[in-house]
């Protein structure tokens, strides 16, 4: 597996620094079992990393996928020497994993659930395009926002284009999503 990082900033009742109320989006997402949202999504979770475009020593961390700049880069001591908020997540992602990773083991971080991301890396198909047709229910979905169960995260990829086929975010990659540990000593 290859992983891929970031850093994006938390949203949360507590915390939502980028301009979005916690309880307008619960009401219009209508998922009121959620803590926090942890999710792919360039507008909830913005990232915090900032890259500098013109060196290119940081070309060599910035993960492309064809002409798509990802959001995401391939070392963590990068995402942190370029991130400058002190309010943040690192988190680590697969694309397009080809087994459950409930147990695929990430030192310092703890896995979290699977997200949805649309093609261009940019739009959380998942907690972002509500309306969108599936079968997806409000159990299927963790404190986080983002999907419990890998077979479920390829069952609503699947859907999600099948039964959406004019919508461009439902052309969608499974994302597995890891989130650093945080010890908190006393």
């Amino acid at each position: 597996m290859t992983f891929w990082y970031n850093a994006i900033a938390p949203f949360t009742p507590q915390y939502h620094a980028h301009g979005h109320s916690w309880d307008d989006y619960a009401a219009w997402y209508g998922l009121h079992h959620l803590k926090e949202m942890v999710s792919l999504d360039a507008l909830l979770n913005p990232s915090v990393v900032e890259p500098d475009y013109k060196s290119s020593e940081d070309w060599t961390y910035i993960v492309c996928d064809g002409v798509w700049l990802t959001g995401f880069y391939s070392s963590i001591d990068y995402v942190l020497q370029r991130t400058k908020s002190i309010h943040y997540q690192l988190i680590a992602v697969v694309k397009e994993p080809t087994e459950a990773c409930h147990q695929v083991p990430l030192d310092g971080f703890e896995f979290i659930g699977y997200d949805l991301l649309d093609d261009a890396y940019s739009i959380s198909t998942l907690t972002n395009c509500t309306g969108m047709a599936s079968t997806l229910m409000p159990d299927d979905f963790n404190e986080r926002g983002l999907l419990r169960d890998y077979n479920r995260a390829i069952l609503t990829q699947k859907e999600f284009i099948e039964l959406n086929p004019n919508e461009p975010h439902s052309r969608c990659y499974v994302m597995a999503v890891w989130r650093q540990k945080i010890e908190i000593s006393s």
